[in-house]
């Protein structure tokens, strides 16, 4: 496979990675309202409903993270021109399980939450989880087209 493409690749998932801490350091304060900056000072409110959003949104981010390193494993294997493995399958199989059960624990807090209160943000994060379970579907699909040029490969090394 073209190094530049692979390295391509690694760089667009360092920048994910970055914008995933960016946004769980500074946005999920802000969004959950557990911080309030005003123009002269920064204040923290505490609240049983804002600390349990600021937590879920965590929570919900950590299999993100681990999904962005599986593809990182992935990007090896293309490296390595193991694209077409077992292992490569099996990768892919995992980060989409990984995003269906991220996706229904997300899900489920933020019903939780839109009948606490409802916003803007529950509104973006239906949005959000229907991006993630298109995301499911492009996954479960190249999981599946991966194991068929697997077999297929290993059907030509058969016959050679």
């Amino acid at each position: 496979m073209n190094n530049k493409f692979i390295y391509l690749i690694r760089i667009s998932l360092l920048f994910i990675a970055l914008c995933g801490i960016i946004i769980c350091a500074f946005w999920y304060p802000m969004v959950t309202k557990l911080v309030d900056i005003s123009s002269d000072m920064i204040s923290i409110n505490y609240s049983i409903k804002k600390v349990l959003a600021c937590i879920s949104y965590y929570l919900c981010s950590i299999p993100c993270f681990l999904i962005i390193y599986i593809f990182w494993q992935i990007s090896r294997n293309m490296k390595e021109d193991k694209l077409f493995s077992l292992k490569t399958y099996r990768l892919m199989k995992l980060s989409s399980n990984i995003l269906i059960i991220d996706l229904i624990i997300f899900t489920i807090f933020s019903i939780v939450f839109s009948i606490i209160t409802f916003n803007f943000i529950n509104l973006l994060n239906l949005f959000f989880v229907i991006i993630g379970f298109i995301l499911v579907i492009m996954m479960e699909v190249s999981s599946y087209y991966l194991y068929k040029a697997y077999d297929l490969q290993q059907e030509v090394d058969m016959y050679i």
